[in-house]
């Protein structure tokens, strides 16, 4: 899709080459019942647990549980996680 298509004025900037063609990931916190609560788009290729922290920073006063995958498995984000 080219970088003008969503209607967006300026484009997509969190757009990267990965593997030959453009990408982008999106990293939604969800409450229990699945709603996004923050929004934050990264280009495809950009590590995952470098963002966690700013997308989940000031969410846990109202968390009870947090849950990701390995991608966000480091010991700096579950110091992190600990601390809030």
């Amino acid at each position: 899709m080219p970088p003008h298509a969503s209607g967006v004025v300026g484009g997509i900037k969190a757009m990267a080459h990965s593997k030959g063609s453009l990408t982008t990931k999106l990293h939604l916190p969800v409450d229990a019942h699945g709603m996004p609560l923050r929004v934050l788009i990264t280009e495809g290729p950009k590590a995952d647990c470098t963002v966690v922290i700013p997308l989940i920073e000031g969410l846990n006063e109202k968390t009870e549980n947090l849950l990701g995958d390995n991608a966000y498995d480091t010991n700096t984000i579950v110091e992190y996680a600990k601390s809030e």
